[in-house]
């Protein structure tokens, strides 16, 4: 897949500051609990075309690939203030391969934002793929949806795209390999991150590591993006739906690493940040310097007090471009 570098709106942008995030997630893709089929409505993909099953590894009875159906909804993350669904293409990959500019296992190139399926101003927009091929032996970080604003940019006589391209982690390998045997992954929620929103990211971030002249994010539209980032929301495991945690931490398991990123725990109103998460759950992580930053596992720290556990999730930020990541307790 190519990478693409966005045009980007002139001119700054406050849009995120103050600003309180709600969350009305389905289900996140970190929970290791949810290893079987969270009620998707996808057909079973095991079959394939051409009469391709699932495939064992060669003596036990362990299913290891095969097709399997995806299915759940888009939004935008969680306070952006884009709605605009139009000329998004989203696209089903290994993040191996994304890394090294390979095809997506599956892609649409829009989404149905008819008044019929999104009758309000905002829309969760959905969708669903057939027969997508996945391998635990190959797919080892699980699965990432990635979602790409597909308008030219004004070099090519276009209007600046509205959308960052973002990618949600949909499934760990535990998932997959359940996915595999029941046929179908889902509903998952993914989300996209806007022009606007990186904008005001952007000027948080300069605000906020002022002292540090920002560790290079000058504040401009776009220079976030450019340097990429994660957006990592710390949720518990509840019911009906997982809920933020505040006070919660999240760093590298291989300490070497946690020199190579900054990360920030912004307060609820987005006027400052404090030393774990605030009431909202959210954590930003980009890279502290320009270059290939380190693809990792990373592992969360609960409050003082609390006995929930995380399990660990592998974190890295791509040039050019978000990441969103769903950190459910087991």
């Amino acid at each position: 897949m190519t990478t693409r570098t966005y045009d980007r709106p002139s001119g700054p942008s406050s849009s995120i500051l103050g600003v309180t995030l709600t969350l009305g997630l389905a289900l996140a893709c970190g929970n290791s609990k949810s290893n079987t089929n969270d009620g998707g409505t996808g057909g079973a993909g095991t079959g394939g075309s051409g009469g391709s099953g699932p495939v064992t590894d060669g003596g036990s009875d362990a299913v290891t690939s095969g097709k399997i159906a995806i299915n759940g909804s888009a939004s935008p993350f969680p306070g952006d203030p884009e709605t605009d669904f139009t000329q998004l293409s989203l696209s089903i990959a290994d993040p191996v391969s994304v890394l090294a500019g390979q095809d997506p296992l599956a892609k649409q190139p829009s989404f149905d934002t008819s008044a019929a399926v999104c009758p309000g101003a905002t829309c969760a927009a959905p969708f669903s793929f057939t027969d997508v091929p996945v391998d635990t032996a190959t797919n080892t970080f699980g699965l990432l949806a990635i979602l790409e604003d597909l308008r030219p940019g004004s070099s090519d006589g276009g209007v600046a795209a509205k959308w960052v391209r973002t990618g949600t982690g949909i499934a760990n390998q535990a998932q997959l390999g359940a996915a595999i045997a029941s046929g179908t992954l889902g509903p998952r929620p993914i989300f996209a991150v806007s022009a606007a929103f990186e904008a005001g990211l952007a000027q948080f971030v300069a605000g906020a590591r002022a002292a540090t002249n920002g560790d290079g994010i000058t504040g401009a539209p776009g220079s976030l993006a450019t340097r990429g980032f994660v957006l990592a929301m710390i949720l518990a495991n509840d019911t009906p739906k997982p809920t933020p945690v505040a006070g919660a931490t999240i760093a590298p398991m291989i300490a070497a690493n946690a020199s190579k990123y900054v990360v920030l725990y912004p307060n609820a109103d987005f006027t400052g940040v404090g030393a774990a998460t605030s009431a909202t759950g959210l954590v930003l992580i980009y890279p502290s310097g320009t270059g290939l930053a380190p693809v990792g596992a990373w592992l969360v720290t609960p409050p003082a007090g609390s006995t929930a556990t995380w399990p660990a999730q592998v974190v890295g930020a791509q040039a050019n471009g978000a990441v969103v990541l769903l950190d459910v307790s087991n």
